[in-house]
């Protein structure tokens, strides 16, 4: 019997979590990359792949297949804002849990001193 391969679709709200953390990682999340990959549905190094894609869009821009297209839409469209509004586009774009929203909110506020971290 073969092995089998699940393919994950990735969909905006997935992508906009991968932009999340291709800018920032998840030190500052209050969760880790394998809480990530399980809100997504994908395994980690799915994840840090889709993840680094985000690296290319800041100089390439055509000849990018659909879904590429669509990652390069979304870094136009969110790849210069600020953690914090960032976050906030990935808070109402994913399903976080109500208790990882709260911590998000909390260590990503513009106005906390990250030096305390």
């Amino acid at each position: 019997m073969g092995k089998t391969t699940q393919t994950h679709e990735w969909s905006e709200s997935d992508n906009i979590l991968a932009l999340y953390y291709y800018k920032y990682k998840t030190e500052l999340l209050g969760v880790n990359e394998d809480q990530l990959t399980q809100m997504v549905g994908t395994t980690l190094t799915a994840f840090k792949k889709q993840a680094s894609n985000y690296r290319r869009y800041t100089t390439v821009k055509e000849g990018l297949s659909e879904s590429a297209h669509n990652q390069a839409t979304l870094f136009e469209k969110y790849g210069e804002l600020s953690r914090y509004d960032l976050f906030k586009i990935v808070k109402d774009n994913t399903s976080l849990d109500e208790t990882i929203t709260q911590r998000l909110l909390e260590i990503n506020h513009p106005h906390r001193n990250l030096r305390k971290l």
